[in-house]
Formats: structure tokens, C-alpha cells, sequence
């Protein structure tokens, strides 16, 4: 014999909408193109020349710096192209 009934709970989740705390955005201006670091430069053009002709790419750990550094650098190149 076959049902045909979705069985749902009906106790309220552990954690509701209300109870779950979120996390503030912190909005910064972003990095001038003098500001960049020229070897996290270096990293993006890399990393921008490695996918536009669809080889694998490997970033290595950076610092949070580091990082918004590199991605800014793609966002320059990713402008240019």
C-alpha cells in the first residue's frame, strides 16, 4: 500500500528566523591601483592569464589584505579586457 502524504513535523525548529543572529557588513572604499602590492599584482595577472586560457589555477593561503589585494587586481584586469 502506497502513500501519498508528505509527513512533516510539527515542534518548531531548534533555532527559528528571529533567534538567528547575522553578521554586520563592513563596507570599505576599495584599494587604489598605486596602493597594490606589485608581487599580489604579479598573482593576479597570473591567475587572470592562467583561466583565460582555461588552465587550472592554484592560489595559495593569503592573508585577508592579500587577498582583497589580489581580487582587486582581477577586477582591474577583468576592466581592461
Amino acid at each position: 500500500m502506497k502513500l501519498n502524504a508528505i509527513i512533516t513535523s510539527s515542534a518548531r525548529p531548534v533555532k527559528s528566523d528571529d533567534a538567528l543572529g547575522c553578521h554586520t557588513r563592513i563596507v570599505r572604499k576599495p584599494v587604489a591601483v598605486g596602493e597594490l602590492n606589485p608581487t599580489l599584482r604579479a598573482l593576479g595577472r597570473n591567475i587572470a592569464r592562467r583561466v583565460r586560457k582555461g588552465k587550472s589555477v592554484h592560489v595559495p593561503a593569503l592573508r585577508v589584505s592579500e587577498l582583497g589585494h589580489m581580487l582587486r587586481t582581477l577586477e582591474l584586469k577583468r576592466a581592461k579586457a
